[in-house]
């Protein structure tokens, strides 16, 4: 330690021995203080955040671009569409097996399974397996300690615990360059199952003649190293290929690392004896690096080691009452049932069989077709909707044997297309025109639907009036609506709906409040809001203004935005400003004096003229007070009333810009001719040398110097004869006409038609 470090250290013992309790309260102070400075700055932080998001909730929503139309479908299930609403859509694992065994009644613990992430397969079966199980919404507090090498947990409620071990795996591990692995199998028995998992049946005695086997060759590359090898494969001696196979083959293959390569061909012995079989052998660059095990085949007449309790035996050799007990105790998904097609020919096997796989809520079309065999008019009609008649027949009919429905057979589903605003409420043309692609195709499904049916449903209807009203046909519509009876839906709501939808278009907003007003607390928000709208609209129409919106709907919160919005609206009439306002307390009056030939040659078009006064100190400002939604007069101050003036009127962000001439001038524009007479505006007397200076607008905005001039005796002026062609490229004119004794004014007209 230096010398410098121990003196302070020294002083320090110092201080603090003569500081004695003082010092301690004195630190004690000094930590207290620095705690409410630190606690002073988080309330003043939080101040600043609470002001700071007032301002930002202050602010107004601006415009909302009305979003792109979007096709909608009713989805009974999560995001999946018509298409895959199947019975496949959740398939049978463990968990649902731990499901159909539990005893509701006897089981008064709840369910619960181990099984839980096999049924992940997709969000509608994660969401049906999580509604079945009996796991609390709010969890018990768990506890949980590690003791002797192991944890121990303690559930505060019933819990599914998932955990896992890792083993020391027995036996060794040999190294080989390539793993071949030769078997063989029946092809009409090949798997068994036990606990829900498939094994393969390998054959490895006696084989049957006359019956079709197979061989699975399995090849495995565990190095990484690419490997380019050719395959020898060849039948057993005395077998016969089949099923595309052949005598003897070699395959080229490629075997990536860690890959395997799989293999299989067919073949049976048409006679007994003893046959040996040559195994497959792998060549790598002309040299053999591989080969399965030989394997001498013993083929009889009748095998000993049948499997006598297989579907495959009972199906063809089974009694009746065999066959009907392994229907019913085994999984019938895995059975092919058409191997007892030929047993369905007896009646009371029929019956039994249709019934049993009724109740397990399976279908075979092999087996149901012997309806028609047996003439059982309700299997039949079971059997009828799923043979290519049904398809070809079209997308509905309705008879004692046959029911086509187009939504039950996922050949059509209802559609909707929101938001949807058609740009042309008249037809273009000979014809109506549907603009959307998607939507026309829609309506062409709907209606080619229809036609099928001999009568229209009130559910029909309602679907016309839906498309009908997607194309603004309201009288169309309403028809149609009319039509409709209620007592015949299964649904009433959706019908109310549109009652007070379409009493809009009839005039009759009380007839719509009535049947919104049943509704007003709906318990789905979605159709709550709905008639909620219907309900401010009505409130709207009868002077009440915009009433509670849907926020999140942007056409309700858009018009709740316009109705409170500043409105500002300026006309001139003579020297009199017509101010019609609304949701403002003020506005300010600025008066611009201008030279008008001075302007009108800088900015010949009044708009564009304007824009340039908000730059600099107006002759005179007026600030007008204001209250309610009306429309109020002002009179242009006495000692401005002879000036020409740019009057602005600008309250809440708006300005609103018009010109004054005070003149006694009559302007009679002839367009089709380009010309105008000018004239006293008391007498009518026509006035002569009035000066007139024409500029002009080309397509692309900008303003030149057309001609100017002064009318003649009669007070005319011929303001669009040029002997060039300039007059092919003018969109617009802007004309002044100035008076040394009448005044001044500005028009704006359209080239003449040609």
């Amino acid at each position: 330690m230096s010398v410098r470090k121990e003196e302070k250290r020294v002083k320090r013992k110092r201080k603090a021995a003569t500081e004695g309790d003082g010092g301690a309260i004195s630190r004690f102070k000094k930590k207290a203080a620095r705690k409410a400075a630190i606690v002073a700055r988080e309330r003043e932080s939080r101040q600043h955040r609470a002001t700071d998001l007032k301002r930002r909730e202050a602010i107004r929503q601006l415009y909302r671009k009305l979003e792109k139309t979007k096709e909608w479908v009713e989805n009974n299930y999560f995001h999946q569409l018509i298409s895959n609403q199947k019975a496949d859509l959740i398939q049978i694992d463990g968990f649902w097996k731990d499901y159909a065994r539990y005893n509701h009644e006897d089981d008064k613990g709840g369910f619960l399974s181990g099984s839980l992430p096999e049924a992940g397969d997709s969000f509608t079966e994660i969401m049906l397996a999580l509604a079945v199980l009996d796991l609390p919404f709010k969890p018990g507090k768990h506890e949980y300690q590690y003791k002797d090498g192991g944890m121990v947990f303690t559930a505060g409620s019933d819990v599914i615990l998932f955990h896992k071990q890792v083993q020391k795996a027995e036996g060794d591990i040999q190294k080989s360059v390539l793993l071949v692995n030769q078997s063989f199998f029946a092809r009409d028995d090949r798997y068994r199952f036990e606990d829900n998992e498939k094994f393969d049946k390998f054959v490895t005695g006696e084989f049957e003649k006359g019956r079709v086997y197979g061989c699975q060759l399995v090849i495995t590359n565990p190095t990484s190293t690419r490997r380019k090898v050719d395959i020898l494969q060849q039948i057993p001696a005395g077998a016969i290929p089949v099923l595309s196979g052949m005598q003897t083959r070699s395959r080229h293959a490629l075997l990536k690392p860690y890959a395997t390569r799989s293999l299989e061909y067919f073949f049976y012995f048409p006679a007994e004896g003893i046959f040996p079989h040559y195994p497959a052998h792998v060549a790598q660059n002309e040299q053999v690096v591989a080969a399965a095990e030989p394997f001498i085949f013993k083929v009889v007449s009748e095998v000993n080691e049948i499997d006598r309790d297989s579907w495959e035996h009972i199906s063809q050799f089974g009694t009746t009452d065999q066959v009907l007990v392994f229907m019913d105790s085994h999984n019938i998904n895995r059975l092919n049932l058409e191997m007892i097609g030929w047993r369905m020919r007896d009646k009371d096997f029929f019956e039994k069989t249709l019934g049993l796989l009724t109740d397990r809520k399976v279908y075979s079309n092999t087996l149901w077709s012997y309806s028609l065999y047996h003439d059982v008019e309700n299997r039949i009609h079971q059997y009828l909707p799923n043979t290519k008649l049904a398809y070809n027949i079209g997308k509905f009919i309705k008879s004692p044997m046959l029911d086509v429905d187009p939504i039950i057979n996922h050949i059509y589903e209802h559609k909707e297309y929101w938001p949807l605003v058609n740009a042309r409420v008249f037809k273009l043309g000979k014809k109506r025109k549907i603009l959307n692609h998607q939507f026309f195709k829609q309506y062409e499904s709907f209606m080619k639907t229809l036609t099928y049916r001999s009568a229209l449903t009130d559910e029909d209807r309602m679907g016309v009036v839906v498309y009908m009203l997607f194309q603004d046909r309201i009288e169309e519509a309403i028809s149609f609506f009319k039509a409709v009876d209620p007592a015949k839906l299964k649904m009433v709501m959706p019908y109310d709906y549109m009652a007070a939808y379409l009493a809009f278009y009839q005039e009759k907003p009380e007839q719509a409040k009535a049947i919104a007003t049943r509704y007003r607390d709906y318990p789905v928000d979605r159709w709550r809001n709905l008639f909620l709208d219907v309900l401010a609209q009505v409130d709207e129409i009868n002077g009440k203004g915009v009433g509670d919106v849907d926020t999140d709907n942007r056409t309700q919160a858009q018009t709740m935005l316009a109705d409170t919005a500043a409105r500002l609206q300026v006309e001139m009439e003579e020297s009199v400003l017509q101010l019609e306002h609304a949701n403002l307390a003020q506005c300010v009056i600025n008066y611009y004096p201008m030279n008008i030939e001075l302007l009108f040659s800088r900015k010949p078009f009044v708009r564009d003229v304007g824009t340039q006064f908000t730059f600099i100190k107006p002759n005179r400002s007026d600030v007008i007070r204001l209250s309610g939604d009306k429309t109020i007069k002002i009179n242009v101050p006495e000692e401005l009333k002879d000036q020409n003036l740019m009057i602005e009127a600008t309250a809440a962000g708006i300005s609103r810009i018009n010109p004054y001439y005070p003149n006694a001038l009559k302007v009679d524009l002839i367009e089709n001719y380009g010309q105008l007479r000018v004239a006293d505006k008391k007498s009518g007397r026509p006035l002569s040398r009035v000066y007139i200076k024409v500029y002009s607008r080309a397509g692309n905005g900008s303003a030149t110097f057309y001609k100017d001039g002064y009318t003649d005796l009669r007070g005319r002026f011929d303001y669009a004869s040029l002997n060039t062609d300039e007059i092919d490229s003018v969109s617009r004119f802007a004309i002044l006409i100035l008076s040394d004794s009448n005044g001044a004014m500005v028009r704006e007209v359209d080239p003449p038609k040609r």
